[in-house]
């Protein structure tokens, strides 16, 4: 009998292997054992959203945020997939969200300024919120930087691997491989 943590990494596995239906049905298990499982729920939307049901994708990468705000790559995907849909408002407001806990990402600024500018909020950019004193346990000092960023599959934060982006915090598909980019085309498909 598998580990919850063994059974992601196989469908992880299968997954950026390529065999999509298998991943699924695995993703589909742990899900029925763990509904709240975030890093199941985040990498069955990807996949999902790969395949193009699009409407699925959101559904599972909204319910892996709001188990786990914190997470900065789930928010950049689901901010792609807002994007993908074409709502750049809602991708621009993820975006924002997940700049927040990165605040060095070029990999999530200039998608936000993509997206803000196709919702027309091209001229409010994103400003971080003031620092708190020093002291405090939340100061800048103590924030994550942004290569460490990536969380594990039991969601504790790890140093992200050498990428080509400048700050290291890449949204998970584009730093595991499995497309290159989102690209919002009048059909709103992934393209590796």
């Amino acid at each position: 009998m598998a580990t919850l943590d063994e059974a992601l990494a196989i469908a992880l596995d299968l997954h950026t292997a390529g065999r999509t239906d298998e991943a699924e049905t695995l993703y589909g298990r742990i899900l029925d054992a763990v509904p709240d499982e975030p890093n199941a729920l985040h990498l069955y939307g990807l996949l999902c959203a790969q395949g193009g049901r699009l409407d699925q994708a959101a559904d599972l990468l909204g319910r892996a945020v709001a188990l786990r705000a914190g997470q900065p790559e789930y928010r950049a995907n689901l901010a792609a997939l807002h994007q993908a849909r074409g709502n750049p408002a809602a991708a621009a407001q993820e975006y924002r969200a997940a700049l927040r806990l990165c605040p060095d990402s070029a990999a999530l600024a200039f998608p936000l300024a993509a997206a803000a500018r196709q919702a027309g909020t091209a001229g409010s950019p994103w400003r971080p919120t003031a620092a708190p004193p020093s002291s405090s346990p939340t100061s800048p000092s103590r924030w994550p930087r942004p290569e460490s960023c990536c969380a594990t599959r039991n969601g504790q934060a790890r140093p992200c691997p050498p990428c080509a982006a400048p700050s290291g915090c890449v949204p998970t598909m584009e730093r595991r491989g499995i497309t290159s980019a989102w690209r919002s085309s009048g059909s709103g498909t992934l393209r590796r």
